[in-house]
């Protein structure tokens, strides 16, 4: 059985992460805003890879669940950062991205930006819409803090 890991980054906070073995393509757990791993959706989506032999990752954002850092001054390109560093440090070949709320939003971020690794999207209220209509809203100088 998997055991709570943390990934360290330098002069990052660390990110809770829990890793199963098994087949290719992996499954990766976005959760939503102030959620974490252990989520209900994430929960199942666990039990159904370890009940099919599917490699399936789960982590937590930096500042959410038992990862380090503050959820009240992190954005949206630090987690979605979070999310690339998880794909990248801690998965090899094929992965699925599951997105959950704003982990929708961070799914399509890291497929736009790591297209070669992704074998396919699947959202459960994406919430892509109110991240866009938010975000046309701001200032442009905000809109620069932010991305």
């Amino acid at each position: 059985m998997a055991e709570l890991q943390f990934l360290s980054r330098q002069d990052l906070p660390r990110l809770a992460y829990e890793i199963l073995p098994g087949r290719s393509p992996g499954i990766i757990y976005l959760p939503g805003y102030m959620s974490n791993m252990n989520d209900a959706k994430c929960l199942a989506l666990k039990e159904f890879c370890c009940s099919t032999g599917q490699a399936f990752l789960r982590f937590d954002y930096r500042g959410t669940g038992v990862s380090e850092g503050s959820f009240e001054t992190s954005l949206i390109g630090d987690w979605k950062n979070d999310a690339l560093a998880v794909l990248d440090e801690l998965t090899s070949g094929p992965q699925i991205l599951v997105g959950s709320s704003m982990g929708g939003w961070l799914m399509f971020l890291v497929a736009l930006e790591r297209p070669e690794r992704i074998a396919g999207l699947l959202g459960t209220g994406t919430a892509v819409d109110a991240f866009v209509n938010l975000f046309r809203s701001l200032s442009d100088e905000v809109k620069e803090d932010v991305a």
